[in-house]
């Protein structure tokens, strides 16, 4: 049995966010997932970066790119474009492809503009999922930050790896099943929707993702940055 837990902070809090859309019918569900308590700031006091975790920890524990000779079946889970599909990716390009495709499925879905893939929020999430991954932690490391953890009595190999962008991405965008459409961050349970409205936040533009295992890799945790950061307080996602 696999099971899943996630978490995010962002700049502060945002209203229940609607369900102004069903999701896709390739979005699986899951009865073992929890979401974690997000941190709230106010858009008026200076962005607190300090967080939980000694920065002399932050280890490279498993900052390796996927292994070259990985193969990638290209089935096409976030709306890649045909050429795309027609030529061959690597493991890597294949990952960073399927994160920015996957989030903006959901942005499309509600009208806000595409976020880019940045490697440098995506090299800050690898050497924080490490820490987290390698010392068993879960708690944030930076604002504009979604989490996502699960573990399993079998190791995660490289393929569930390599997938796991696109599963953390998903449960994120269930929780719009939380949002009610119109309403401010801070009012309603954001414990419930925060994750998807960082997802779908319009003054997001840049969004870097990695996962890291623990050494049995039995633990895989994805983290996903975005710049600017959203969920501020009394301000709608969109």
């Amino acid at each position: 049995m696999v099971h899943y837990s996630t978490a995010l902070l962002s700049a502060a809090v945002v209203g229940l966010a609607s369900t102004v859309a069903a999701l896709p019918t390739d979005i699986k569900t899951s009865k073992n997932v929890a979401v974690g308590i997000p941190v709230l700031l106010d858009s008026n006091v200076p962005l607190n970066t300090t967080f939980p975790g000694n920065e002399n920890e932050l280890v490279d524990y498993e900052d390796d790119p996927f292994p070259d000779d990985l193969e990638v079946e290209l089935e096409n889970p976030a709306g890649l474009e045909e050429r795309d599909l027609e030529k061959r990716m690597t493991a890597t390009q294949y990952w960073r492809q399927t994160c920015v495709g996957r989030h903006n499925q959901a942005r499309q879905q509600v009208g806000v503009p595409q976020l880019q893939y940045d490697t440098g929020l995506e090299a800050k999430a690898c050497k924080w999922g490490a820490y987290l991954a390698q010392y068993n932690k879960f708690e944030h490391g930076s604002t504009g930050e979604n989490l996502y953890k699960a573990w399993s009595s079998q190791a995660f190999d490289d393929t569930k790896k390599l997938k796991s962008c696109q599963t953390a991405t998903d449960s994120w965008w269930r929780e719009i099943s939380y949002y009610r459409y119109g309403q401010k961050v801070g009012t309603g349970n954001f414990h419930a929707y925060g994750h998807y409205t960082q997802l779908i936040w319009k003054k997001s533009q840049r969004v870097g993702c990695c996962a890291q295992r623990s050494g049995d890799r039995r633990t895989n945790v994805v983290v996903c940055r975005y710049d600017p950061p959203g969920n501020y307080i009394n301000q709608l996602p969109y």
